[in-house]
């Protein structure tokens, strides 16, 4: 997918997470948005020793500081069911804010940002449902290799119907993401969802 990203990224918007940041980068890559949620160190590993350069971060207030420092001050933070902002803002006669809502992925997001930014058509590319057929879970540089986990027995993977494979493995927690990108793309029927 590099090839392609490398060429698409001087007419769309960029949006990667923390497991792909460092192989855009090391490919001249550079995100306009990267979206990170978990409090865990790890997150920030992703990060770690590559540049920032004119990426923002979007994230909620709890995500890891070392990824917040790393990224500041191109940052823009969100909050869920937060009952006093919703009250500040009612009071202020303040619409509520936009919510954007990981549900157990920050890459869930995504539907929620690009309804707000008024896109009209996500491609995902590289996103974490699907295991390799020798049982990779993400690109070979990625944090995850670094830590020696960026393989896993098949055995613990479901399959699913692919794009251009019969079947596809799916690490089995990750089979309820597949479930949540299904719902995102009913949610904004007005975007075209393109997987590659």
């Amino acid at each position: 997918a590099i090839p392609f990203l490398q060429e698409a990224q001087n007419y769309s918007l960029v949006v990667s997470m923390n497991s792909s940041y460092r192989k855009l980068v090391k490919n001249g890559i550079y995100s306009h948005i990267t979206l990170a949620a978990d409090p865990r160190s790890t997150t920030f590993d992703g990060y770690h020793n590559q540049a920032a350069n004119e990426t923002f971060l979007i994230c909620p207030f709890f995500v890891h500081p070392k990824v917040v420092t790393h990224f500041f001050p191109n940052i823009f933070t969100w909050q869920n069911a937060n009952v006093l902002i919703d009250q500040i803002r009612k009071q202020l006669k303040l619409p509520s804010g936009t919510a954007l809502s990981e549900q157990g992925t920050v890459a869930a997001c995504i539907g929620d940002l690009a309804g707000l930014l008024g896109c009209k058509r996500v491609c995902l590319v590289g996103q974490d449902l699907a295991v390799t057929n020798e049982g990779q879970t993400h690109t070979s540089d990625s944090f995850y290799r670094d830590q020696g986990i960026l393989f896993m027995d098949l055995s613990d993977c479901r399959t699913v119907p692919g794009n251009t494979l019969e079947k596809v493995y799916v690490e089995s927690k990750l089979f309820v993401y597949l479930k949540t990108f299904n719902a995102l793309v009913k949610r904004f029927s007005n975007i075209e969802f393109i997987n590659t």
